[in-house]
């Protein structure tokens, strides 16, 4: 092997590290944003909880609780009695302080 073999191989092994490296820092960034979008979901306002709550209602075209908080949680939980309501979200039993025990429901204090 002469040194112009070698030099070309170094040259091919730089070009292929470069190559790995930009990948990795592409990883790197797209991992970071996921990470931020993570972490900016976990952060929802309640306006954005009564919202989903809301679209809840409007996909299942079931009666939208009104009334004050304590009405609408009244109100859910005599669905979710009732049967109206078969696979409620836990963030929606969250909001309205509901708790699944085996097959029934109970309304936390």
């Amino acid at each position: 092997m002469s040194d112009t073999d070698n030099s070309d191989k170094t040259i091919e092994m730089i070009t292929k590290l470069n190559k790995l490296n930009k990948q990795t820092k592409g990883i790197a960034d797209t991992l970071q944003k996921i990470m931020e979008k993570l972490e900016k979901k976990d952060e929802k306002t309640q306006d954005e909880v009564k919202e989903e709550v809301s679209n809840a209602f409007k996909r299942k075209n079931l009666g939208r609780p009104v009334g004050s908080h304590s009405d609408k949680r009244q109100q859910y939980f005599k669905m979710l009695t009732e049967g109206k309501i078969k696979n409620p979200k836990e963030m929606t039993l969250q909001y309205y302080q509901i708790q699944k025990i085996d097959d029934t429901y109970v309304l936390l204090d």
